[in-house]
């Protein structure tokens, strides 16, 4: 998923279901789908995300708990939030009307 055997502008739609929480660099994995897809392709991601923190609502303690426990049980380096996912694929200039 970090780097697919695949030429650039391969797919019409690039669907990445529960991958995204076990990458190590989620910027790189997003970029990699970007790249095998398509121009005017569809990227569709489905995974687990953590909530948007801001410094005006940081996670809690027991966000943070239950977020670890999940990274130690299921070997997840981390989430990121939805809004973060957007921001990511927006980020590449390639992507146009990205909705979340």
């Amino acid at each position: 998923a970090m780097k697919m055997d695949y030429p650039d502008n391969t797919f019409d739609l690039v669907w990445a279901c529960e991958s995204g929480e076990h990458m190590p660099d989620k910027k790189k994995y997003v970029e990699e789908m970007v790249r095998v897809l398509k121009p005017g392709g569809t990227l569709v991601i489905a995974c687990w995300c953590q909530r948007e923190e801001t410094p005006e609502s940081p996670l809690t303690d027991q966000e943070k708990r239950e977020l670890q426990f999940l990274y130690d049980e299921w070997a997840h380096p981390y989430f990121i939030s939805i809004q973060e996912f957007v921001r990511i694929m927006e980020g590449t200039g390639q992507l146009e009307g990205v909705v979340s």
